[in-house]
């Protein structure tokens, strides 16, 4: 791991192509050239980051149709109920949980294994977190959403970042842009934290981002979070 006091590194995911958007969503367009051109991105990625000099690498989040919608794809429970905005004339596919969530498999394995092939530098992965998946859908099914949360954190999160982990991943970033909109559910945001990284052997970095947030209230937490960096 990066001795530097502050190892540099991009947060958040970086633009598509916009060739690249047409052609996935070109049904006459194989899997097979799709999975080509989603490979030759994601490197492209990883070399443009490489050659900036930052010293922590990632693929930019090229492969995933969206932070949200991409993990629910891969997670029972959930059940598509159309499209939202989010913000300015961004839209994303929300969900309704409709009966207990659950863990599939890695559903980044493909990806990690790829930058992990590929990267000369160190590299991360990034996670879109329990609190986030939890308030960006209509939970229909669990008693409360501190409930819901905590069920994704132990039953998703906690089993895919270990998994990850046994891959080769030392660096997990679990990205939460919904961490801080509710001040007075804190307590939740800390333990989803918690609980998803409970037996984790990685350095955790929790990524908060969303220009409605009031990370003020993100602060008192951050000494109890078992998070090495935000």
């Amino acid at each position: 791991m990066s001795k530097k006091l502050f190892p540099t590194q991009e947060i958040g995911s970086l633009k598509k192509p916009s060739q690249l958007l047409k052609l996935v969503k070109d049904p006459d367009v194989s899997n097979e050239i799709k999975a080509k051109k989603r490979n030759d991105a994601a490197l492209l990625n990883i070399r443009t980051l490489e050659d900036l000099g930052l010293d922590i690498i990632y693929d930019g989040e090229v492969r995933r149709v969206e932070m949200y919608e991409e993990p629910v794809r891969y997670i029972e429970g959930f059940d598509f109920a159309g499209k939202v905005r989010s913000w300015d004339n961004k839209y994303y596919n929300k969900a309704r949980i409709t009966s207990p969530v659950n863990y599939k498999n890695n559903f980044h394995e493909n990806e990690f294994k790829f930058v992990k092939q590929n990267a000369k530098k160190e590299i991360k992965v990034p996670v879109t977190g329990a609190y986030t998946l939890a308030d960006w859908s209509y939970n229909e099914h669990y008693k409360s959403k501190e409930d819901l949360v905590i069920a994704l954190a132990k039953k998703v999160l906690r089993p895919l970042i270990k998994d990850l982990v046994k891959l080769g991943a030392k660096i997990i970033q679990i990205d939460e842009p919904a961490g801080t909109s509710h001040p007075s559910e804190m307590d939740i945001f800390r333990e989803s934290i918690n609980e998803s990284v409970k037996g984790v052997n990685a350095k955790i970095v929790v990524h908060a981002c969303f220009s409605g947030n009031d990370y003020k209230v993100l602060a008192p937490q951050m000494s109890e979070i078992k998070a090495q960096q935000y």
